[in-house]
């Protein structure tokens, strides 16, 4: 639950999730700017070894440096 009261539907189990151009995506997220990015129906795993974590926002709970990783990997698909 959010602090308005919501329920939560982007993480649970210790992982992020988003539905991205509509495709079901995972994804856990270090405190040092580090990603393990799970798309299972494309058979995708990506990880970034970071040093600097961003924290601006693209949507509520998801990062900009996310998408643009997760768009890298997807242009190979």
């Amino acid at each position: 639950v959010d602090e308005e009261g919501k329920n939560i539907d982007c993480y649970g189990y210790q992982w992020w999730m988003d539905n991205y151009k509509n495709i079901q995506v995972f994804y856990a997220r270090g405190m040092q700017g580090q990603f393990i990015i799970v798309v299972p129906s494309l058979n995708i795993i990506l990880v970034r070894l970071g040093h600097k974590r961003l924290e601006n926002k693209q949507n509520k709970h998801h990062t900009k440096d996310f998408y643009t990783y997760l768009d890298f990997a997807l242009s190979f698909k």
